[in-house]
């Protein structure tokens, strides 16, 4: 199917504005009359290989949604959900059933959880984890970084650095 701009659109503005995933949108989508013909996600995938202005817009879309699972969980972490508990306990012949009504907190927790999780996953550098990686020598010490001359080198050590650089090399080409 050729790329149809108004369908990748729609599309596109859908992806933004809801948080169910995009082959549940395309399905959506197929269901309502006017949308009826709304291709199949791989047709979707081939026109974001194909369509640059399509890949584009579907990666800004993607971005911008992140907007909206911040926004849902904001509202989440503000939400009172109240969950009814029944407490029986039994003392000898008598049985006492206590009923509470408290928020749960949670679940609310969770939801907003995970929420901010794909929004970190659709615009990591917005609302991703910050990863810092440090190098430090041995016992946490700064790292001694020492200029060498190969013409220094004993014939063992200069072996051992090309069996180490081989060595790095092949584990590579595995990978």
């Amino acid at each position: 199917m050729p790329y149809k701009p108004k369908i990748g659109e729609e599309i596109c503005r859908r992806i933004i504005t809801s948080r169910i995933g995009l082959s549940r949108v395309l399905e959506e989508m197929r269901g309502e009359k006017e949308w009826s013909d709304t291709p199949s996600l791989p047709t979707i995938y081939r026109w974001i290989e194909d369509y640059p202005e399509f890949a584009e817009k579907s990666a800004r879309a993607r971005l911008l949604s992140a907007e909206s699972y911040v926004d849902e969980a904001l509202h989440e972490a503000y939400t009172v959900r109240t969950a009814k508990t029944v407490v029986k306990r039994t003392r000898g012949d008598s049985t006492e059933i206590e009923e509470r009504v408290t928020d749960n907190v949670e679940r609310s927790k969770l939801i907003a959880q995970i929420l901010l999780r794909r929004a970190g996953q659709l615009n990591p550098k917005k609302y991703g984890e910050r990863i810092l990686n440090e190098h430090s020598g041995p016992g946490g010490n700064p790292m001694v970084v020492a200029q060498v001359s190969a013409a220094d080198l004993t014939d063992d050590e200069l072996a051992a650095i090309i069996r180490a650089d081989d060595y790095e090399d092949n584990s590579q080409a595995k990978d």
